[in-house]
């Protein structure tokens, strides 16, 4: 029986470079890609991390097709993000707190219910 890593990817590089770090050094897991809207940031991360910069959250899941993501973003955007990725297969991981409202916070726990 061969072992499969688990694709993550990150996106958000503030605190999200810890997290690109640590995945990138967790066995039996691949840092699939990372994605922030600053550019510079993207690919110094990646740089680090030996792996894609990406700047659009879709185009690294249409290349990448993580097995799961990580969510860093601030958090007013932690629904479009979590919920972007649920609809395209992936586990989610969202950093605290899981939503900017308690109406966010549903619609998230409604995508994954549904998926």
């Amino acid at each position: 029986m061969s072992k499969r890593e688990t694709a993550v990817a990150v996106v958000g590089l503030g605190f999200g470079a810890n997290h690109a770090r640590v995945l990138g050094e967790l066995p039996g897991v691949r840092l699939a890609g990372v994605c922030d809207a600053d550019p510079a940031r993207a690919e110094a991360v990646a740089a680090a991390r030996a792996t894609r910069p990406y700047t659009d959250l879709a185009t690294l899941l249409q290349h990448e097709k993580p097995d799961a993501i990580v969510v860093a973003v601030p958090a007013r955007l932690h629904e479009t993000v979590a919920v972007q990725s649920i609809e395209a297969g992936c586990a989610v991981l969202v950093e605290k707190p899981l939503a900017a409202s308690l109406a966010e916070g549903r619609r998230l726990a409604e995508a994954l219910a549904e998926r």
